[in-house]
C-alpha cells in the first residue's frame, strides 16, 4: 500500500519522538543516534512533501479568478473540421477586473466541395448561458472591413463547452481562402 509523503513525514516523526523518549529513559546513545535520525528523514520528508505540493499547486493557472486549465482540457479533446485548412489560429483572451475577453481567429482555405459555415468550440465558466457571452463574429474573407456582424449559433448543448457554428456571408468553394473572426465577453458578475 503505498503512502503519502504526508503520511511517511508523520508517521517518521511519532516514531521518532517515541525513540526519543526510550533513549531519554534508557540513557542509551544507540537509542539517541537512531532517534534523531528519525526526526532528520522526518524534516526531510516534510519538506520535499511541501516543495512538492508547491509546485503542484503552481501548475494550476488562475487569472483573475478564471482558470485556464478547462479551457487547456477543452482544447485536448477538440474534433477536427475536416471541411477546412486552418493555416493560422490566433487566440486573445484579455481580462480586465471581472471580464474576459476572447478573441479567436482563423485563416485558411476550403478543403471541402461547398462550405457554408465554420464550426468551432468555446469555453466558458460553469453556469454561464451562450447568450450572456455577448459573441459576435466577422467573415472577414468576404467583409475584411468588419461591417457586417454575424451571430453565432449554439450547436449542441450548452455546457462549459459550447459548440458554435459561424455562417459565411457567402458559401466558400474548393480551395478558396476564408478567414473568420469570433469576439465573445464574459463577466464574472
Amino acid at each position: 500500500m503505498p503512502y503519502s509523503l504526508e503520511t511517511l513525514a508523520a508517521l517518521a516523526t511519532i516514531l521518532g519522538a517515541a525513540i526519543s523518549v526510550l533513549a531519554l529513559l534508557q540513557s542509551r546513545a544507540w537509542l539517541v543516534l537512531t532517534s534523531l535520525f528519525f526526526v532528520g528523514l522526518a524534516i526531510a520528508a516534510g519538506y520535499y512533501a511541501r516543495r512538492e505540493r508547491l509546485v503542484r499547486d503552481a501548475a494550476s493557472t488562475v487569472i483573475e479568478g478564471y482558470s485556464i486549465d478547462s479551457l487547456n482540457m477543452a482544447n485536448l479533446r477538440r474534433r477536427l473540421d475536416r471541411d477546412f485548412v486552418v493555416q493560422e489560429a490566433d487566440h486573445t483572451a484579455r481580462i480586465e477586473g471581472e471580464d474576459l475577453d476572447i478573441t479567436w481567429k482563423y485563416s485558411g482555405y476550403c478543403r471541402a466541395g461547398r462550405a457554408s459555415a465554420f464550426d468551432f468550440s468555446i469555453d466558458s465558466g460553469a453556469g454561464t448561458s451562450f447568450q450572456e457571452l455577448d459573441c459576435v463574429a466577422y467573415d472577414l474573407g468576404h467583409d475584411p472591413d468588419m461591417l457586417r456582424v454575424i451571430h453565432p449559433l449554439l450547436v449542441g448543448p450548452e455546457g462549459i463547452s459550447k459548440k458554435i457554428s459561424v455562417p459565411f456571408l457567402e458559401p466558400l468553394k474548393a480551395n478558396q481562402s476564408f478567414g473568420v473572426l469570433h469576439a465573445s465577453r464574459q463577466s464574472a458578475c
